[in-house]
């Protein structure tokens, strides 16, 4: 280790405050929600409302059930669903209705025990849906929701 690495570590190992300014610590809220490059269709809303779910060349319709619930047609298909990333079909209509259908959803999925599917954990359909979620986050979140998971982001929130 050179002199001047050694004379830097000796500063930051005794001060807090040098610890801080180098290794800026986690925030507890997520400022910007990153844009999906991907194109949206608001027509999709629709049909994502009255329970159809096109993915994969296949169509399946809930019937007031749970699309979680629900046998997948094809892993593709299930692949698509678990992946989240029918979400931004929903932001692209951006009604009060279509803000409610999503929180719903994602509200659902994390409720169901279905999420504990194998395909779930798979490392691409995770990635997926963590890129659609952080992408959708002011679409799906409520304020409750960001109350329960960061308590420190609802300083004067009134939910």
């Amino acid at each position: 280790m050179d002199r001047f690495a050694r004379s830097l570590m000796a500063r930051v190992s005794g001060s807090t405050l040098a610890l801080a300014w180098l290794w800026p610590g986690r925030t507890d809220r997520l400022i910007i929600a990153p844009h999906d490059l991907r194109t949206a269709d608001a027509t999709r809303a629709a049909e994502i409302y009255a329970g159809r779910f096109v993915f994969a060349g296949k169509i399946v319709t809930c019937h007031g059930r749970s699309i979680f619930d629900l046998e997948p047609p094809s892993e593709d298909w299930e692949v698509a669903l678990l992946g989240f990333g029918w979400l931004r079909h929903l932001r692209a209509a951006d009604t009060a209705l279509t803000r409610a259908n999503a929180r719903a959803l994602v509200d659902d999925w994390i409720s169901n025990p279905a999420q504990k599917r194998r395909l779930s954990r798979r490392g691409d359909v995770l990635a997926r849906r963590v890129i659609s979620l952080l992408s959708q986050a002011p679409l799906a979140a409520t304020c409750a929701t960001r109350c329960s998971i960061l308590p420190m982001a609802c300083r004067g929130c009134k939910c």
